[in-house]
């Protein structure tokens, strides 16, 4: 046979792509102690401002836990009164700031190694969804923490148990670990759409203002810098008093917003516990919220809430964007090193990628 009307051997194909590498739990726990080890200082910093803000707005906050369970309609200065002429305005403030200290490092550590992941495993999703993924992620962790600590607050702070102390004793003898976390589904039901809608109003303030000030910069080099467009830049760090603003804002908004949601959480953990319970999961106590006291019951504290979740936010996004601060100037540093020459060392341990990276 002609040697040219052989056929030829079919093409070798192409080898099949390297499956995703698994997700390694030891590396993940590694990347979460480097993020909060990286960022320890300002991580302390914010929990210390959370825990200040905690214990400064804890009146405002028993005021608006005793709004959201009462059966009628009350005046917020007639049961701030009450609380303040029996010496309540103070009740479960040791379970408050024991929740809020380790909450701020656990939902940081989290967040820094869900967006890594993210980042790494599905880098077609847009940036912002990422960001809300890991927030919401984050807050399921950290929801861990502040369950038992919002429980104990919270029997106090409506009269089921007169102080803390009395408070875990009986309920650890009575519902066991699990008593520590009733309501829990009730908080992720409140705490996971407020911060996706914290997120998204924060990211959306910002970017407004960062391509504002971007386009400020632009046009004041456009006549000296030549013709030539400016590459686009990730987003710089907020100032402090901006971030802070900005932060407080975003709060606010989710706070009014998931308003309905923190009194069903609050109607789920002021309750004793066993067969005494009126309510049996969130959806139940939505229902017989609304059929025994009305559509309002659940707007009630609103104004608390708003004012709370706003301080809250501030702290939070203050230290967020402090540590974005921190991290962009260590990689400014072992840039300039690295152009001189000089070698020599990292920059500070500071974790991979900022948070609010992509």
């Amino acid at each position: 046979m002609d040697p040219f009307l052989r056929r030829s051997p079919p093409p070798t194909p192409p080898p099949p792509p390297p499956p995703p590498a698994r997700l390694d739990a030891a590396a993940a726990a590694a990347k979460f102690r480097a993020a909060v080890t990286g960022a320890r200082t300002t991580l302390t910093d914010g929990a210390l401002a959370q825990a200040a803000v905690v214990a400064l707005l804890l009146p405002l906050d028993a005021v608006k836990t005793r709004l959201q369970v009462m059966p009628a309609a009350a005046r917020p200065t007639a049961v701030a009164a009450r609380l303040g002429a029996a010496g309540h305005w103070y009740g479960g403030l040791v379970p408050a700031v024991a929740g809020a200290l380790p909450y701020g490092a656990l939902t940081f550590g989290t967040y820094e190694v869900a967006k890594e992941v993210l980042a790494e495993r599905a880098p077609r999703l847009p940036r912002r969804r990422r960001l809300v993924a890991a927030a919401v992620l984050a807050d399921a962790v950290g929801g861990l923490w502040l369950a038992p600590a919002e429980n104990i607050k919270q029997k106090v702070q409506t009269g089921v148990y007169a102080d803390a102390a009395s408070a875990v004793r009986i309920m650890a003898r009575t519902g066991g670990v699990s008593a520590f976390y009733q309501g829990y589904g009730a908080l992720l039901a409140r705490d996971l759409p407020a911060r996706a809608c914290q997120l998204a109003v924060y990211e959306a303030i910002k970017g407004r203002l960062t391509a504002r000030a971007a386009a400020a910069a632009a046009d004041g080099s456009g006549s000296a810098a030549g013709t030539s467009a400016p590459r686009p830049s990730p987003p710089a760090p907020l100032r402090p008093a901006v971030a802070l603003a900005v932060g407080a804002a975003s709060g606010a908004i989710a706070g009014a917003a998931t308003a309905p949601l923190d009194a069903l959480k609050t109607r789920m953990m002021a309750q004793r516990g066993g067969p005494a319970n009126l309510y049996a999961n969130v959806v139940h106590a939505a229902i017989q919220s609304v059929r025994v006291d009305g559509p309002a019951a659940l707007w009630r504290g609103v104004l608390p809430r708003t004012v709370y979740a706003a301080a809250s936010a501030a702290c939070f996004f203050g230290a967020y964007e402090a540590v974005k601060r921190l991290h962009a100037a260590g990689a400014g540093a072992a840039a300039a090193a690295a152009r001189g020459g000089g070698g020599g060392g990292g920059g500070g341990g500071a974790p991979r990628g900022g948070a609010g990276g992509g």
